[in-house]
């Protein structure tokens, strides 16, 4: 039986899409209402702007789901199936939103190169230890580190 370990974040990018053209028609009307008020109008632009960022980076993340065998990663138009035996190091980073690390997963591709992904765990998901002792059991020299240094910021 799968079980998600990622975060779901396309309905916040939706929100963060939704936000954006709030904001970007809030610029329109305040630049015709306002001519002469430049930098008060800029503001609502550049929020837009990093919002469409945000949305844009929430849109294409990859739902990480795994069960006793392999690990998904899934994608638009992408489905990877990660086999867990190689998988090398989980890794917590020094990246985090809102008080949660993004989480790092190197592993072996079928052409023997090391390849790495990231991602956010679920919010409230307090079996990340389920998912440790599922690699653990596959593959006993896959390396788990939880903690990181600001010298190794995403390494």
């Amino acid at each position: 039986m799968k079980q998600r370990i990622s975060s779901y974040l396309k309905i916040w990018g939706l929100l963060n899409f939704l936000l954006s053209v709030f904001f970007t028609l809030v610029f329109f009307t305040e630049a015709e209402k306002t001519e002469n008020d430049v930098i008060y109008n800029f503001k609502f632009l550049i929020i837009s702007i990093a919002l469409l960022f945000i949305s844009y980076l929430q849109f294409s993340s990859s739902e990480i789901e795994y069960d006793s065998v392999n690990l998904y990663k899934t994608s638009f138009n992408k489905h990877d199936v990660i086999p867990i035996k190689n998988i090398r190091v989980v890794k917590l980073t020094m990246t985090s939103i809102n008080n949660m690390n993004l989480w790092k997963v190197k592993y072996l591709n079928n052409f023997g190169e090391e390849v790495n992904f990231r991602f956010l765990p679920r919010l409230f998901y307090k079996n990340f230890d389920d998912f440790k002792s599922a690699v653990l059991k596959v593959n006993p020299n896959c390396q788990f580190i939880n903690w990181s240094h600001s010298w190794d910021f995403d390494q």
